[in-house]
């Protein structure tokens, strides 16, 4: 069932609130982190290019309704880099436990820049989404990062 905009944002709402706590605790759990990171990226569309980087012909976000979905897509980002800042990758149970966002974010980088022919920094906040393309594979960082 698709849920509605005003159930969307409550669930956003509410995963908000479950972050704060769970990073707010003495302890981390990792295990609920990597659940909810799992949850987010499920949540996420890929990214959008702003208009110079792709074929020109790309819908320009102008009504509410829109401004709203990019506005909860922004927070959606902005969780998912606090929860994978807590994380350690490197180690395997760690990676395991988020393998199947790590999976579904690279996939739609790689599908934007392949479609787009330019980078993540092509993208609408593309600051985000270059930040969660490093966070999620810190081997390839660049040495200034």
């Amino acid at each position: 069932r698709n849920a509605t905009f005003e159930d969307r944002l409550q669930m956003l709402d509410d995963m908000e609130s479950l972050m704060a706590s769970l990073l707010a605790a003495a302890e981390y759990d990792g295990w609920a982190i990597c659940n909810l990171v799992n949850q987010i990226a499920g949540l996420l569309s890929s990214p959008m290019a702003r208009l110079p980087c792709g074929s020109g012909n790309q819908d320009v976000k102008d009504d509410a309704q829109e401004r709203l979905e990019s506005d909860m897509q922004k927070r959606l980002r902005k969780m998912l880099l606090r929860a994978l800042d807590v994380l350690d990758l490197g180690d395997p149970s760690t990676f395991k436990a988020v393998e199947p966002a790590w999976g579904r974010l690279n996939v739609i980088c790689q599908d934007f820049e392949s479609k787009h022919g330019c980078s993540l920094a092509g993208a609408r906040a593309g600051n985000q989404w270059l930040r969660l393309q490093v966070a999620l594979n810190p081997k390839e960082a660049p040495p200034d990062q």
